[in-house]
């Protein structure tokens, strides 16, 4: 399936809306994505947040990246079966290579976005106090009020990988639109950074 497939495909897709019309920021915001390993679910929210900045006009707007909360992947491309999913959406995230939170990551990202409650427990176990702010639940922009947590597939099933993709999907045009829309209000008021 293509890239313009999954998107008339998947009804939380086919409606994003029109790109706003907006200067370009001196420097992109820039977005971190965290999980466990760094092989499922962080990868492939960077994969598919980048395609719908892509498709809404804004992927000059942000930079993305993804790490894990631990060291066990460092180097490695994600789980073959994140590919996969992903593949199957369009998207290839096969050449992204696991890496390990640093301290610097608090000071260089403007969100940081953990996948579930574990993450966040970690992330503020070891984030600076003055960077907390910066720390989210991915979930937090879901539009699925039921929805709390992306789980982790790696011990789970091909099926799981899909409903991962499909969740991703859902929450992160949510953050596209939220984080535009916030930039939008800052340039509006002339809040730029």
């Amino acid at each position: 399936m293509n890239s313009e497939q999954v998107i008339n495909n998947n009804p939380y897709i086919s409606n994003f809306n029109q790109p706003v019309a907006m200067e370009q920021s001196a420097e992109p915001k820039k977005v971190l994505f965290v999980c466990y390993g760094n092989i499922c679910r962080s990868p492939s929210a960077q994969g598919i947040f980048d395609f719908l900045a892509a498709i809404d006009k804004k992927s000059m707007a942000f930079e993305s990246d993804s790490a894990g909360t631990h060291d066990f992947h460092i180097g490695k491309a994600p789980d073959p079966r994140a590919i996969r999913a992903l593949g199957d959406a369009g998207l290839d995230i096969s050449g992204l290579k696991c890496r390990q939170l640093g301290v610097s990551d608090f000071r260089e990202f403007d969100h940081i976005i953990v996948m579930d409650q574990r993450n966040l427990e970690f992330v503020s176990k070891v984030c600076p106090a003055q960077y907390m702010g910066k720390v989210t639940m991915i979930t937090e922009y879901s539009p699925d009020s039921e929805l709390n947590v992306i789980p982790d597939p790696f011990h789970g099933t091909d099926a799981d990988f899909d409903v991962m993709v499909n969740q991703l999907f859902v929450v992160c045009k949510s953050l596209v639109e939220s984080l535009s829309a916030d930039m939008q209000t800052r340039e509006n008021n002339g809040d730029g950074e």
